[in-house]
């Protein structure tokens, strides 16, 4: 029986030392390497300083894409302005009760509550759910076994729940399923997995059908709450080159996560909130510390303020 016997070798790029010394190899596990990189145009540095190449990866003209003013609901957030340009993944960071989750079903009009002024592509949209889809956008709610899904239906059903093709008060089934199976390869999930019933699925799985059926909508706007919540590290990883894709194709993101390391890993730009407000703006590339500093304290300046 030798030493570590009963264990699998350890990976290439691990070296074996003295134990109170532990070296590992640069390029075997670097910093943010489970992220995909972000697009050109995107500048990384101080977190005082924002700037924005006027040419995106997307090729988009410049101009917010999603554009909220006064976002307000009663104990819940206050006075919040916020702006998303196309192509760009906007992270929102913050402690538990600061106000992400209500500000997302604020924007996307499920809050009747909340009053809010919201614009996809200059156009105003209203309060309502039904309103935001027809205006382009889409909203992967936090908790996808009671709002993102109906488990008990197959996946073909959900993934045509947002758009439900009918001709004179009929379902047409060929095109519900060409449309699913669209949805379906977009996010990566199996072509056979749209005849089975979601709640059969694994975590990941069902999290790429949520996110299909709103990418079935054809969406401009994608509000994602806490995507990766209960799904494993290799699904994780799939959603997040899933969404750096459908901002490199032009979607303006907004991305709610209480793992700060996923919103360092993948925002351009992050916005911290405390108790129901917008504290600091900052660039992506931010360090935890001043995510951290802002989000418990509140002390640090929001930079490149909104205007109105």
């Amino acid at each position: 029986l030798e030493r570590d016997s009963e264990y699998p070798p350890r990976p290439k790029g691990v070296r074996e030392c003295d134990p109170e010394v532990v070296v590992r190899v640069p390029e075997v596990l670097e910093r943010d390497s489970e992220y995909p990189p972000r697009p050109k145009g995107v500048v990384e540095g101080d977190p005082e300083v924002l700037e924005r190449d006027p040419e995106s990866a997307s090729g988009a003209p410049p101009g917010p894409r999603l554009s909220v003013r006064g976002a307000s609901s009663p104990g819940r957030i206050r006075d919040i302005a916020l702006d998303v340009w196309p192509g760009e993944i906007v992270g929102l960071a913050g402690l538990i009760g600061s106000g992400r989750t209500s500000l997302l079903r604020a924007i996307f009009g499920v809050d009747p509550e909340a009053q809010r002024s919201v614009l996809v592509d200059g156009q105003p949209v209203a309060a309502s759910p039904a309103a935001a889809i027809r205006a382009g956008i889409g909203f992967v709610s936090e908790d996808r076994t009671t709002e993102g899904l109906a488990l008990d239906l197959t996946n073909l059903a959900n993934l045509v729940s947002t758009t439900l093709p009918t001709r004179r008060g009929l379902y047409q089934r060929r095109v519900g399923r060409g449309t699913a199976e669209r949805a379906a390869a977009q996010t990566g999930l199996a072509p056979g997995a749209i005849d089975l019933r979601a709640g059969s699925l694994s975590g990941g799985n069902q999290q790429k059908v949520v996110i299909g059926k709103w990418l079935a909508t054809d969406p401009r706007v994608l509000l994602c709450d806490e995507p990766t919540r209960g799904i494993d590290v290799g699904a994780k990883a799939e959603i997040y080159i899933l969404l750096r894709r459908l901002a490199d194709a032009g979607l303006a993101i907004v991305l709610s996560s209480s793992e700060l390391p996923e919103i360092l890993g993948m925002a351009d730009r992050v916005l911290v909130m405390r108790e129901g407000r917008l504290v600091a703006e900052l660039a992506g590339g931010c360090s935890e510390e001043d995510v951290m500093r802002a989000a418990a304290m509140g002390s640090l300046a929001t930079v490149a303020a909104i205007g109105g």
